[in-house]
């Protein structure tokens, strides 16, 4: 569960305390609730004014991780607890208490429980995910059939207790499964196979207490029973190559596209926008470029997302419901920030200005709030207000949450600005410099106790300050230089490691990995220390993984600046090396067929022909010049012409067998290298590109019958240096098209 039960009674256990010493002490209870099905149904809205009184059959629960389940006859309930107790699953409980709202209705910690011996166990219902991630079947025992992705035994980070942890698919969706009592199971001989399971229904929250995953929890490992085992142990399958994983991806969606309807908190065309509705926030994702503002009304019509923090939207249609309401920012600190409460929310912080960082694609402040160091970034065009550093200043903008570890909990937060206007000036910085304090001192030189108290506040204060400096400075250097590398188009790899060396030497005491398209650091880390993991996205795909463990003695605002500073640096790395693999393909591509151009040509026989030489194997090319293609674009227009080049090109592709390479050298010139191929293979292929035109092109009601020139060139046979091969393979094409012109010319006098 990304935000367990421990961490939500953390967000809300002063108010929960609160509600239950007001029960206890007024005599405000209109109701008492007997059964857990009266409670699961009772209004979140009556839980602080009703009692609980029910007994029921522990069907789950996790001292340490301070997880209760309980059911009786008519159903399940969910009792937040803040200790560990000594109980068991099976045994018959007594619980007396207050109900307690959230996404479901429990019973509120403090409650009186007794042990009243074993009890009944509780038959367990059949569900189905959609009635799972509905919460219908919240808190009771149920049973599904599944197939297990992948199985592993997991500490949990704070309690350091172990449980067996399942990524489980259903009909319809997915679902994590904790087996609290795992003993002779082999998590290995799991993954792959089909099993059911006899387990309580729960769910992951965010820290709004809003279900984005289905989870499942089993006391031991006899309500788990294996159905039908893997074809293959996971140590029998057939290694796949890299290049080939793609191919073996099979997604499957039927989720239904949802209609929700919000006010505009921010919008970026073409990319992102927020809505809200309800004091709650919505993520979206959008290709829409309507012209929207801020306040609009809209309509968003799209699919279900849980790899955010909270729900979002992706592939989302926008339309104006043509309404316009404000909403206004909730003025908040870093505490509640941090929460997860405000995610994705419209929000304002207060916070002093300590640095700004402006480029042509977007400006980011570096605020200290309340003594921690975040980030607010503005993605548009329009300029902020100068500020000096050192002021006081209230920033306005979207709640960005970013999670990490199992669990899921914010990791770090940083606000999306809309425009300038987010940012209000509170005050200007401190009259209190350095300067200013010497100037105080002379005038104070007479009075031996006032100066020996600021001598010394003045010392430590130079002395803090220093370490802050340095610290800052040894930050921009180590920016400096991996701004460095990216400029000078350095491969990732080379960039991570320089990463990684940088923030091991800012924060001694961290380790940093990575990984990236299967390049892993040489560094392992196997400490259960709580880590920083950042996901490195290429072309929308999670290409690899940055993570930093273990901890150091600096503050944590000098651990946020690092940590500020990781995250800018990386992003720019990726949207650089996105552009460079962007650049680099258009430059070695021509745009009409998609093909190689004669620059990737040149490059690539230029190397194919070393290795041939080096290994003394053969190589082979053939130019293709396609016949009349004058007359076709005379005849048809340019529009066809192109079409007419765009086909040849597929099926000289799909003639090619792996390893061999098709170009276009211009117009309608094409050739193909032939790595490790003879004379004789090389003849034989070249009659298989001549069957390319056998059959008529069909393009827009349009037939045309097609033909082409071939020459033919091989090393070591016909010539040993690039310029000779390419040369006999030109001069062998013309005389095979003066070949043919002369047969065609013969042809026509006979007819005639």
């Amino acid at each position: 569960m990304r935000l367990a039960q421990r961490e939500m009674l953390a967000l809300i256990a002063f108010a929960a305390l609160r509600i239950s010493a007001s029960a206890h002490a007024q005599p405000g209870h209109t109701q008492v609730l007997t059964t857990a099905r009266a409670v699961h149904d009772l209004p979140i809205s009556q839980a602080a004014r009703s009692r609980v009184k029910l007994e029921g059959t522990i069907t789950y629960y996790d001292g340490p991780e301070l997880i209760l389940f309980l059911q009786d006859a008519t159903g399940g309930v969910f009792i937040n607890v803040d200790r560990v107790y000594p109980f068991h699953a099976g045994e018959r409980l007594s619980v007396e208490g207050i109900a307690k709202g959230g996404f479901r209705v429990g019973v509120a910690p403090n409650a009186k429980m007794r042990v009243l011996g074993e009890g009944a166990s509780p038959d367990s219902i059949p569900a189905t995910y959609a009635a799972l991630a509905s919460g219908a079947m919240d808190s009771r025992l149920v049973s599904v059939q599944g197939l297990v992705r992948d199985a592993v035994i997991e500490e949990h980070a704070v309690s350091h207790s172990k449980s067996l942890h399942m990524d489980l698919s259903l009909p319809g969706g997915r679902a994590e499964v904790y087996v609290k009592n795992y003993e002779g199971i082999d998590p290995l001989s799991l993954s792959g196979a089909t099993i059911q399971l006899n387990g309580v229904a729960g769910g992951a929250f965010d820290a709004k207490e809003q279900m984005d995953g289905v989870v499942l929890y089993a006391a031991d490992g006899r309500n788990l029973h294996v159905l039908s085992r893997p074809a293959s142990a996971l140590a029998a399958l057939p290694l796949t190559r890299i290049g080939d994983l793609f191919a073996t991806m099979q997604v499957e969606d039927h989720s239904p596209r949802v209609h929700v309807r919000g006010t505009l908190t921010y919008y970026a065309s073409g990319d992102t926008a927020v809505l809200e509705n309800g004091g709650k926030s919505l993520l979206v994702q959008t290709r829409e470029t309507k012209n929207l503002a801020i306040g609009d009304v809209v309509d968003a019509y799209g699919f279900v997302d849980n790899h955010q923090y909270s729900p979002s939207l992706v592939d989302t249609v926008l339309v104006p419901a043509g309404s316009h309401q404000q909403s206004a920012a909730h003025l908040i600190d870093y505490a509640s920030a941090m929460s997860g409460v405000y995610s994705d929310q419209l929000v304002s912080i207060q916070g002093k200005l300590l640095s700004e960082i402006h480029t042509e694609e977007s400006q980011s402040l570096s605020l200290d709030v309340q003594g921690h160091v975040i980030r607010a970034l503005m993605l548009t065009g329009e300029k902020l207000p100068e500020v000096a550093p050192g002021s006081e200043i209230q920033v306005s903008g979207i709640c960005r949450i970013l999670a990490g570890g199992p669990w899921r909990e914010p990791v770090v937060f940083s606000l999306t600005m809309r425009s300038g206007n987010d940012v209000v000036i509170v005050h200007a910085p401190s009259w209190w410099t350095v300067r200013h304090l010497a100037l105080l001192l002379s005038v104070l030189l007479g009075v031996v106790t006032i100066v020996a108290i600021w001598a010394l506040i003045l010392k430590q204060r130079v002395t803090r300050q220093a370490k802050i400096i340095d610290h800052s400075m040894r930050i921009v250097a180590s920016r400096s230089e991996i701004l460095r590398l990216i400029s000078g188009n350095e491969g990732m790899e080379t960039i991570l490691k320089a990463m990684a060396a940088a923030i091991e030497s800012l924060l001694p005491g961290v380790l940093c990995t990575y990984r990236w398209h299967g390049i892993e650091s040489t560094q392992r880390y196997t400490s259960t220390t709580k880590a920083v993991r950042i996901p490195l996205v290429h072309a929308d795909k999670t290409a690899g993984e940055f993570a930093a463990f273990g901890s150091s003695s600096h503050t944590p605002a000098q651990r946020n600046d690092v940590l500020l500073m990781l995250h800018e640096v990386l992003d720019l790395a990726l949207q650089h090396h996105s552009l460079h693999e962007n650049l680099l393909h258009h430059s070695t591509h021509d745009s009409l067929t998609k093909l190689p151009n004669r620059r990737f040509f040149e490059d690539h026989l230029g190397d194919s022909l070393t290795k041939a030489l080096a290994s003394a194997t053969p190589l082979a090319i053939i130019y293709v010049d396609v016949d009349a293609f004058k007359l076709v674009n005379d005849q048809f227009g340019h529009h066809i012409g192109d079409l007419y080049l765009q086909a040849i090109s597929l099926r000289l592709l799909y003639a090619l067998r792996t390893g061999d390479t098709v170009a276009r050298l211009g117009g309608d010139e094409f050739v193909v290298i032939l790595p490790h191929t003879g004379v004789a293979e090389a003849q034989a292929f070249l009659h298989r590109l001549e069957r390319c035109f056998v059959d008529p092109f069909m393009l827009e009601g349009h037939c045309i019958e097609g033909s082409a020139s071939f020459g033919l060139a091989c090393v070591p046979d016909h010539a040993s240096t690039r310029e000779d091969l390419k040369r006999h393979a030109d001069r062998a094409m013309y005389r095979n098209k003066r070949r043919a012109d002369s047969a065609a010319a013969n042809l026509s006098a006979q007819e005639s």
